[in-house]
């Protein structure tokens, strides 16, 4: 099976010039779906050798990666939903044609579904991507492929190996089985599925321990004491806050009074997104836009937050989202300029998130479910966003994107940061006190290096073979960057 798909990566080169940016596959993929002149099987042959590819550098992604990027899984769940309609579709003309060109496209079907099976069943993460983006499709994905690599289907093979062999229909020598069949090669590994006993045992380790974060969450959720700091009781200070808000700026929180504040890494501990005024929206030019129409109504009646909390997404008013003891927010750089479908389509993916449940089991590498950090993750596309890891999980919090503003060429940018509290009156701050309290140091240049530890043990032989340990600590800094994507 692995010489099946070094045959197809090898085709791949006449039709995806071996890229592996994901703006150029989402480019690619785009422009497949509205190739108009493309016949069934050749549109099928693009789809399925663009979603091979990017299986191909899934793989070396999700094995190399620093840092993720929202448009990876997006471009997953929409590569593999355009395959499984190009399947669809050309099934249902070959059905019309005759008996012979209805056998060669089953015969494609099992040999392109298979190649693709093999290649993002390699990874365990891409198995457990591949499975949430089938979740959010309501388990298409699965189905289709537990239907094209069926038990049957493989009973099946013979009868569609004499048909085609009999009448030879156009183009059945590019057929994979077909040539393997006239070699007199095995057929064994096609319409074949395969169990892994480690994913059952990853799936009972994820629910388990989502439960006891869902159970964590519950009890810590509702736990405050006295009230946080006062950002919004400055009338002034606050309309000055939303002088500076532009549509799209990330929002963050900091509310010292809330346990969860606590258990939460970081200083930050929640972001949303600032959808924008009804003024701002029509002065793009957007208002009128379809990808609008989930949001306008709260929009209009003040509600411009847009956020996911421990009850799903919701909408908040500008006014009493301020009740904090800070407040940060960021832009980022340049998204307003870019075209108006590329704003609209994160305005489409946030709209998509309504009605999902929150990710207590924080995997960025699920969509059927997120957290406030992973809705900018998954909607803002092609960008690359911090992680750290937490019981085998890929996590990004709000930690992790507010940090993105004292990266070396970082896409994000620092607008306000404003701080408050029982005895300060709220004010706004420079850049450099949200980087001393974030951990890292401004320097004589104006960038910012990141404070770490590196300890070390010293150990020392004592009488009677006693052994000491001294453990010391040195504290460094050192310039983040983001890895970027390959090309």
């Amino acid at each position: 099976m692995n010489q099946l798909i070094s045959f197809f990566i090898f085709v791949l080169s006449s039709a995806i010039v071996n890229s592996s940016e994901l703006r150029d596959f989402e480019k690619n993929l785009t422009e497949i779906k509205s190739n108009s002149s493309l016949s069934a099987n050749k549109r099928h042959l693009a789809i399925y050798q663009h979603t091979l590819e990017l299986g191909v550098h899934g793989v070396d992604y999700l094995v190399t990666r620093r840092n993720v990027n929202g448009l990876f899984v997006a471009l997953v769940k929409d590569s593999w939903e355009a395959y499984i309609a190009a399947s669809d579709n050309l099934l249902k003309l070959s059905r019309q044609r005759s008996e012979e060109h209805q056998a060669l496209a089953e015969l494609y079907l099992i040999e392109r579904t298979q190649v693709l099976y093999n290649k993002y069943m390699e990874s365990i993460s891409y198995r457990f991507i591949l499975k949430d983006q089938s979740l959010i499709l309501d388990n298409k994905i699965e189905i289709f492929i537990e239907n094209i690599l069926s038990r049957s289907n493989r009973n099946k093979l013979p009868y569609l190996l004499g048909v085609v062999a009999r009448k030879k229909p156009r183009g059945y020598e590019n057929s994979l089985i077909y040539q393997k069949f006239d070699r007199g090669e095995s057929l064994e590994g096609f319409a074949t599925l395969d169990f892994r006993i480690i994913d059952a045992l990853r799936k009972i380790f994820y629910v388990s321990t989502g439960t006891v974060s869902r159970s964590l969450g519950a009890v810590a959720g509702p736990i405050e004491w006295g009230r946080s700091g006062r950002v919004s009781v400055d009338v002034q200070l606050k309309n000055n806050i939303l002088a500076k808000l532009m549509p799209l700026d990330i929002v963050f929180e900091k509310k010292s009074n809330k346990l969860t504040d606590y258990l939460i890494p970081g200083y930050w501990g929640h972001n949303a997104v600032w959808l924008g005024t009804k003024e701002q929206l029509i002065e793009l030019g957007i208002w009128e836009s379809k990808e609008l129409a989930p949001f306008r109504d709260n929009i209009e009646n003040g509600n411009s937050i847009f956020e996911i909390r421990r009850q799903g997404a919701g909408f908040s008013r500008f006014d009493d989202w301020l009740e904090m003891d800070a407040f940060a927010s960021i832009r980022v750089k340049g998204l307003l300029d870019k075209s108006e479908s590329r704003i609209l389509k994160v305005y489409r993916i946030l709209s998509e998130q309504f009605g999902k449940e929150y990710d207590f089991g924080f995997n960025v590498d699920t969509s059927y479910k997120v957290t406030c950090s992973e809705l900018v993750y998954l909607a803002y596309g092609d960008y690359q966003w911090p992680t750290r890891s937490m019981l085998g999980r890929t996590i990004v919090g709000p930690n992790e994107i507010a940090e993105l503003v004292f990266y070396k060429d970082a896409p994000l940018e620092l607008i306000s940061f404003v701080t408050s509290g029982e005895e300060e009156a709220p004010k706004f701050q420079e850049k450099e006190i949200l980087a001393n309290l974030m951990g890292f140091n401004l320097q004589s240049d104006g960038t910012f290096k990141k404070r770490y530890k590196v300890c070390y043990s010293d150990g020392r032989v004592h009488i009677r073979d006693n052994i000491r340990i001294k453990r010391r600590c040195v504290e460094k800094e050192k310039y983040l960057y983001l890895q970027l994507s390959k090309t």
